[in-house]
């Protein structure tokens, strides 16, 4: 036990490297433009929907 201890303790991990950092970076890059696009759609919607008519509700649906 007292060998394991002494190990772990010296332990730095094998880090991020370079394949995970980019992938990391595309993530991020990914995540934040799709907030600003839901963003940018939430925006333009109307602030009240009307409701459909009875002959326009059968026609969808």
């Amino acid at each position: 036990m007292i060998k394991a201890e002494g190990i772990l303790e010296n332990f730095t991990g094998p880090g991020l490297g370079l394949i995970g950092g980019v992938f990391f970076t595309l993530l991020v890059i990914a995540t934040i433009l799709l907030v600003r696009n839901m963003n940018m759609r939430i925006n333009r919607l109307p602030d009240e929907f009307e409701e459909p008519t009875t002959s326009e509700a059968k026609d969808e649906g």
